[in-house]
């Protein structure tokens, strides 16, 4: 339900947004749009939900500590990673017009700072086993 990223539109005339799953907010025209572009951004959003059943694996205890928040770091370096041909300009990312092809997403951190909170302010608790 919260935002998982910024959409920054290098087309002359493209909407700048901040993108959730289920909603989108458009800068240019103060409006929330619903269930807009949920699927055309799965590629950007879905480590978000690898990060957290990697969270509930982890308070399962069946994922340790460190392996959790490498995922949840690689869920927010993923879309930078999706939109760097973008950014650096590179040829199959310009159409012949000038519009470029692909979004530029830049990560909000909402879900790894509250995955991170959790782990170090309520770790799991496992239960021992009785003799």
């Amino acid at each position: 339900m919260v935002p998982f990223a910024y959409h920054l539109d290098l087309n002359p005339y493209g909407w700048n947004s901040y993108e959730a799953i289920l909603w989108r907010y458009v800068e240019s025209i103060s409006s929330f749009l619903l269930l807009n572009n949920t699927l055309n951004l799965l590629p950007y959003y879905f480590f978000g939900f690898v990060f957290i059943i990697q969270m509930y694996r982890y308070y399962r205890g069946k994922a340790g500590k460190t392996s959790t928040i490498i995922i949840g770091l690689y869920a927010q370096i993923h879309p930078l990673l999706l939109s760097l041909p973008v950014l650096l300009r590179l040829p199959f990312t310009i159409a012949s017009g000038g519009e470029v092809l692909y979004p530029v997403i830049i990560p909000i951190p909402i879900l790894l700072l509250l995955g991170v909170a959790l782990i170090y302010y309520k770790p799991p608790i496992i239960p021992s086993e009785s003799h």
